[in-house]
């Protein structure tokens, strides 16, 4: 009868510390708000990318624009103004995504806009 306790045991503990899939981010920061930027984003060459997660964060006064490239050298794009909360997720198979940022209005105020990403 112990026995079968310490094996359902052992079985619960694997089964659950398996199931722990944290998700680990990059963060990449836009410190100066009132330049246009394009950069790329860079995954871990280790493992295939099927797809890709960004989660942008942060506040500005004015308005801005930001664009992540979705292939063929189209780009999807999300408008940020305020305080800025979003998520862009979509299917990706390579390693880096670009990505343009670009102020609409000059005298744009704010500390940073931060981009937590993910290739999975």
């Amino acid at each position: 009868m112990n026995k079968y306790i310490i094996l359902i045991m052992t079985n619960l503990c694997l089964i659950f510390n398996s199931c722990t899939n944290e998700k680990k981010y990059k963060e990449y920061s836009i410190n100066d708000l009132s330049k246009p930027i394009t950069d790329t984003l860079k995954g871990d060459n280790k493992t295939r990318v099927i797809g890709v997660e960004v989660v942008i964060s942060g506040e500005i006064n004015g308005e801005a624009t930001l664009e992540f490239e979705n292939g063929s050298g189209r780009f999807s794009k999300i408008d940020l103004k305020g305080k800025i909360n979003q998520t862009y997720e979509t299917e990706w198979y390579s390693p880096n995504l670009t990505f343009r940022y670009t102020p609409i209005m000059e005298a744009i105020q704010g500390d940073s806009i931060k981009l937590k990403y993910r290739m999975y």
